[in-house]
């Protein structure tokens, strides 16, 4: 019996150190796995800190070069709305100087009624003085030619200033408009400059740091390919582990089983097999402990197995996700910067468009400046309409000394009420506002009619309103303007004509 049972616990000493001989050797391989595989998940930690502080880093850079831009870009499209906006306002104004000469359209016409009611009166009175001569009936026209006289001629010169004035001032805000293009011609070649360089420089830069992420993307794809083989084949070594756990139990309990037999002998034996029976009852012992320290190195050697198990799955189910984000990544950044150059491409063709126009601007606004005559033919013409009536006014008050002056201030006070527009008023006011000292001094100082000729002889070949062509006439330079300045905007467009009512836009 005893050599039964060494050889039975012989045999099975034999397949221990065998199967814990290749346990052994596995557990040395798996810790060299191990020790690899940690060794690389480092390695991977700091390639890819390394790689995300790059990407980090260029794209800081990125962002500070496209802030920059952004905000001389900013600055240059202030500038430009500045610009802009003066232009808007020197156009206004030249609105509002248009509208202003149609007032003065206005009062000459009113001027002409007035003169033209006149000269019937004149030509009335004339024809029944040589039928019947009439002293009363002279001093009445006389006092009427004076005032109508003097407050047409203040009305005209009133007007002829107002005129030149207002056509000056836009002139003057054409001159401003066409300097205010310049500068928005040069503010917008700046910023189509610094869009072509945002577009030369700033995408190439992006495109390559695309390039740069995907292929780290990439990369971390691979490394994380070779760490997940690396976890599973210390899963399968575990895996292995746990069939030698197996066989080790198997082992204990067949040692047990031979224990307990030889107790179960021992006993049939009797005193002679007390010695056998303490040797069983050590292996039975032996056996259970065994049995308990394997129990807890499957146990821990289970639990590592499961969280292989789970890496394995993990992989299987993220493995088409993790491959495809990469790609969809691209495709996504792809789209986002062929967006972002069309939109370039549309900015820079806006700026190409407008600086263009900019200078077809630049170019009529300076040959419109340079065509415009009309305010020196108006104040010509003019000028020498309100000359003849005050050579008219003077004779008046030289042949006739003896007018009543007050007469001439109550007709001028009877012909406020023609008058609707504040601007004939206000000269109306001013004319009966006319210091009478002054003139009495004129009339005491005047030539006696002995003198002088017929005040009426000077203006028989004068007509004010003579509709043939004259010297600085006004509607012949006029029609020149207007034929100048249609040939400069186009053979088919014609002179505005302003209106009581006319519509400037």
């Amino acid at each position: 019996d005893f050599h039964t049972l060494a050889h039975n616990v012989g045999d099975l000493s034999v397949i221990i150190h065998e199967k814990f001989t290749k346990f052994f050797r596995s557990l040395n391989s798996l810790q060299g796995l191990l020790a690899r595989t940690i060794s690389s998940i480092n390695t991977l930690e700091k390639e890819h800190l390394q790689k995300t502080q790059e990407n980090i880093n260029n794209s800081l850079i990125n962002l500070v070069m496209l802030t920059g831009k952004q905000t001389d870009s900013m600055i240059l499209a202030n500038e430009v709305s500045r610009q802009s906006a003066d232009i808007s306002k020197s156009m206004n104004t030249i609105v509002m100087n248009l509208q202003s000469q149609d007032a003065t359209r206005q009062i000459v016409e009113h001027v002409i009624t007035a003169i033209e009611k006149l000269c019937d009166d004149i030509q009335q009175a004339d024809n029944n003085e040589n039928n019947n001569f009439n002293p009363e009936t002279l001093m009445d026209i006389s006092i009427e030619t004076l005032a109508v006289s003097r407050l047409q001629h203040a009305q005209l010169e009133k007007a002829r200033k107002d005129f030149v004035k207002s056509v000056e001032n836009i002139l003057r805000n054409m001159q401003t408009i066409g300097d205010r293009v310049s500068l928005l011609n040069r503010d917008i070649n700046s910023l189509g400059n610094a869009n072509n360089a945002l577009d030369n420089s700033f995408f190439k830069k992006i495109e390559g740091d695309i390039s740069g992420l995907i292929t780290t993307l990439m990369a971390n794809s691979e490394n994380r390919e070779k760490l997940i083989d690396y976890i599973v084949t210390v899963s399968n070594d575990i895996t292995d582990f746990s069939g030698f756990i197996n066989d080790i139990e198997e082992i204990g309990e067949n040692i047990e089983l031979i224990a307990m037999n030889a107790r179960i002998k021992a006993a049939r034996v009797g005193a002679e097999g007390a010695a056998l029976a303490i040797i069983a009852e050590h292996i039975q012992q032996n056996s259970l402990e065994t049995q308990r320290h394997t129990a807890s190195l499957l146990k821990l050697l289970k639990s590592t197995t499961g969280v292989a198990t789970s890496l394995q799955n993990s992989r299987e189910k993220s493995d088409d996700e993790v491959n495809m984000k990469p790609q969809q990544m691209m495709l996504d950044l792809e789209k986002q910067l062929h967006s972002f150059r069309g939109i370039q491409k549309t900015i820079g063709e806006m700026l190409t468009k407008t600086a263009t126009m900019s200078d077809q601007i630049k170019m009529d606004l300076r040959k419109r400046i340079g065509s415009v005559s009309v305010h020196r033919v108006f104040d010509q013409s003019i000028g020498e309409i309100s000359h003849q009536l005050q050579k008219l006014i003077r004779n008046i008050e030289i042949h006739t000394p003896e007018l009543p002056l007050e007469r001439v201030q109550e007709r001028l006070r009877e012909l406020e009420k023609n008058y609707t527009m504040e601007s004939e008023r206000s000269v109306h006011s001013a004319i009966l506002t006319v210091d009478s000292a002054e003139t009495a001094d004129k009339k005491a100082s005047a030539p006696t009619q002995e003198n002088e000729p017929e005040f009426f002889d000077e203006f028989e070949n004068f007509d004010l309103f003579d509709d043939g062509p004259a010297v600085g006439d006004p509607q012949m330079e006029q029609d020149e303007f207007s034929q100048n300045d249609s040939q400069t905007v186009g053979d088919n467009e014609e002179a505005d004509d302003l209106g009581d009512n006319v519509d400037l836009f």
